[in-house]
């Protein structure tokens, strides 16, 4: 639900090019700290135009569609491999955390110094700066604090909500056997208005018969 939270306020939100103000299309990029049940270090989740009719896949695209309707990547931190195979891999190594200094500092990784002419060496090197920059270190602090707080008070939630789940659930079976018993005693009755009213019918007869 943060995720779709996030995704909605963005397509509500309008965006200013040139002071005028216009709905841009969005391209989502999520960075998750967990795996998915398919396991692959990049996934893109595409889209495609199709008429229904034919059955023809188009190659033209529509500003309308577009700023309704978005791509994805999908980047899963924990499955970044060991060695890379192509550009964006090398790029997102940088999150490689394979690469951690520590468990106690994560967000320090002890990265091989090369390649510093190229784009991952420009990346390297502005996030070293601010590495070494205390503002920046109490500032990743802080929110190492708050994603823990958040993280607690959720699990919380979950425990929360299944024990209400729980006492939902057993409150469900509760009543379905007193229904269950309801039911029972119901037809019971009905059984025995049937026997009463056809015993009170052959009394009847009999006493027909008797004046007759």
């Amino acid at each position: 639900m943060r995720f779709r939270h996030y995704l909605g306020a963005n397509y509500s939100q309008a965006d200013t090019v040139d002071g005028e103000t216009i709905a841009l299309p969005i391209i989502t990029i999520y960075f998750l700290g967990f795996k998915l049940d398919l396991v692959r270090p990049v996934l893109k989740i595409g889209r495609f135009y199709e008429d229904v009719r034919t059955g023809e896949i188009l190659d033209e695209r529509d500003p309308f569609i577009e700023k309704l309707t978005h791509d994805c990547f999908v980047i899963q931190i924990p499955a970044l491999p060991a060695f890379t195979q192509n550009k964006v891999e090398k790029i997102l190594s940088v999150f490689n955390q394979r690469l951690a200094l520590d468990t106690n500092n994560k967000w320090f990784l002890n990265y091989p110094a090369e390649n510093e002419n190229d784009d991952l060496g420009l990346i390297i090197n502005r996030l070293a700066m601010a590495a070494q920059s205390e503002t920046v270190q109490n500032q990743i602090r802080a929110e190492e604090q708050v994603d823990k707080f958040i993280e607690n008070k959720l699990r919380e939630n979950e425990k929360q909500i299944e024990k209400r789940e729980e006492v939902i659930a057993r409150q469900n079976a509760a009543l379905e056997e007193q229904n269950a018993a309801l039911e029972e005693k119901g037809a019971a009755l009905e059984q025995e208005k049937r026997t009463n009213a056809d015993l009170l019918r052959r009394i009847a007869e009999l006493e027909k018969r008797q004046n007759g």
